[in-house]
């Protein structure tokens, strides 16, 4: 990765002003951020998540083997603001 390419994280919903500053501070990701409090639509997600290096989701985000193609193989990390994580296809991320 070149100096000037930056990583894209998409963030599937509002989050606290403090997690959305860390992101911001760190100069190396592009954040794209689903602007809303309601859940992201799926065609939405899909598109969203080409290309991305990481994924920030929440609870009400299934993600499935759908959503990992859509991603690409660029995708090393996903992370989710949440208690539990049946909404993550464990075993689908873990082959990848």
């Amino acid at each position: 990765m070149s100096a000037r390419q930056l990583m894209k994280v998409f963030v599937t919903r509002r989050i606290p002003q403090e997690g959305m500053k860390l992101l911001q501070k760190a100069s190396m990701f592009d954040v794209l951020v689903w602007d809303s409090d309601e859940p992201v639509p799926r065609a939405e997600l899909l598109e969203k998540v080409e290309g991305a290096h990481g994924l920030l989701c929440l609870l009400s985000d299934r993600i499935d083997a759908e959503v990992l193609d859509a991603a690409g193989p660029n995708l090393k990390v996903i992370s989710t603001m949440s208690v539990g994580f049946d909404h993550l296809a464990i075993e689908e991320i873990k082959k990848r």
